[in-house]
């Protein structure tokens, strides 16, 4: 019987070898002897193995699935008791340590943070403005109290008096007004969006001024760099703020001098200055000018040009404060334009 060749890769010839043996008759056989096939799991496939290394990778994935849980939950567990603190009044809660992780949870605790620092000044700047409101409110009050007290005494001056109260009243009035249009003005999402005319809304307001202004012979002149401009913003509230910072240039404008109301357009943004004439304000009072209740008149409430200030921001601008160099003061308005 003749040798007969096999094909194999050269793989199989490298770990097989040939050899010829014959039978008890002679008769020749080619043998092959190479590697026996290993067992399909290795070492997991020998007796006794299998059983005792299951139970020892069981007994590591559990270990390591705690541990895992463990690193997970102990800081969901910490920010959950950060925000029952923040429920109950807590306002000075924060996350901590778990602001400086680098992961996801450290994301949500920086954004965690950044809620309750919002929060906090939402609050504090409620507190001071209720505190500021009852101080105005009480010199008011109590005036009208001294002269309900008066005509009571004296019933020859209760027309004086009545006058007196209903200067008083008035004056509750305003606050009150200011103050409900200076916190609707601190919540931007309240603010009611419209496409306006700057030129028009300008000279709208300036006739107005020019009304107020006559008696003392000033003069409210308005210049327009770039006309035609436009911008979307709450129009009631924009009003209110120009008008605020017009009227405080006429309050302190020498009588028979100019008030200038100019508009202008700088990268993309609509600036409108408006200057008077008058002495200017001191270097200390700059950077307080729009600051709540901030005045240095006893007859004046401070709070037209915080106003101003609350809307000018609500409407993503900038407003600033400065004295022109050949006298007087000059309130600079930012604001995006379309």
């Amino acid at each position: 019987l003749g040798r007969r060749r096999l094909s194999r890769s050269p793989r199989m010839q490298r770990r097989v070898r040939e050899i010829t043996v014959s039978d008890p008759a002679g008769t020749p056989y080619l043998a092959m002897v190479g590697p026996a096939k290993p067992p399909a799991f290795g070492l997991l496939a020998m007796p006794g193995v299998h059983r005792n290394v299951l139970l020892l990778s069981l007994a590591v994935t559990a270990l390591i699935c705690l541990l895992l849980s463990r690193y997970l939950t102990a800081p969901i567990r910490g920010m959950t008791d950060v925000a029952e603190r923040l429920a109950k009044g807590q306002l000075s809660a924060r996350a901590g340590a778990l602001a400086h992780r680098s992961d996801e949870i450290g994301t949500l605790a920086r954004q965690f943070d950044a809620m309750a620092d919002t929060l906090q000044s939402a609050v504090d700047r409620r507190d001071t403005l209720l505190r500021h409101i009852s101080h105005e409110l009480r010199s008011p009050l109590t005036r009208i109290d001294l002269a309900l007290e008066l005509a009571d005494r004296q019933p020859d001056s209760v027309d004086d008096q009545l006058a007196r109260i209903a200067k008083e009243s008035a004056a509750i009035e305003q606050i009150t007004a200011q103050a409900l249009t200076l916190i609707r003005a601190a919540d931007r999402g309240a603010t009611q969006r419209e496409v306006i005319d700057i030129e028009a809304l300008c000279s709208e307001i300036a006739a107005d001024a020019r009304f107020e202004a006559e008696p003392r012979s000033l003069e409210v002149s308005v210049n327009h760099a770039t006309p035609g401009v436009t911008i979307t913003a709450d129009r009631r509230l924009l009003a209110s703020a120009l008008e605020n910072v017009l009227r405080n240039a006429l309050r302190y404008a020498p009588s028979g001098s100019v008030v200038d109301l100019s508009t202008s357009l700088n990268n993309g943004a609509l600036v409108i200055e408006i200057r008077d004439r008058g002495t200017g304000v001191s270097s200390d009072a700059l950077g307080r000018l729009f600051e709540p209740f901030h005045t240095t008149e006893a007859d004046h409430h401070g709070l037209g040009l915080a106003l101003t200030a609350h809307a000018i921001q609500a409407h993503g601008g900038t407003v600033a404060a400065e004295n022109h160099p050949e006298g007087g003061l000059v309130v600079r308005l930012s604001l995006p334009a379309d």
